[in-house]
């Protein structure tokens, strides 16, 4: 069996493909290598001050680094290759402050 690969649409920064007769190994291979080799902006690091919630920190944190950044990579640097050396600098990250009181419900803009 020779796995078939068809592009169904390209665009500047996404790709959609129809892979057909492929064994589901070499699928999990081609989804692991896009996981680990496609560069993503995501929480790495949360600092609370004060936590009045029913949750845990770890489990805001964990839902924190679940939410997609949506960014212009291209803006950025890889923070092993960043001039800082990987202290942390505005060209390899980004701060957010959220600052809520009270029982409601905070959307993301």
């Amino acid at each position: 069996m020779m796995p078939k690969f068809d592009i169904v649409s390209e665009s500047e920064n996404k790709l959609i493909f129809k892979l057909t007769e492929a064994h589901p190994a070499l699928v999990n291979s081609i989804r692991r290598s896009m996981k680990s080799l496609v560069p993503v902006l995501a929480v790495d690091f949360v600092d609370f001050y004060v936590n009045s919630s029913n949750f845990y920190d770890e489990m805001i944190a964990h839902r924190l680094a679940m939410l997609p950044i949506k960014t212009d990579l291209r803006r950025f640097n890889m923070r092993d290759k960043c001039s800082c050396e990987g202290v942390g600098c505005p060209n390899c990250q980004i701060s957010f402050r959220l600052n809520v009181e009270g029982p409601k419900v905070v959307y993301a803009r």
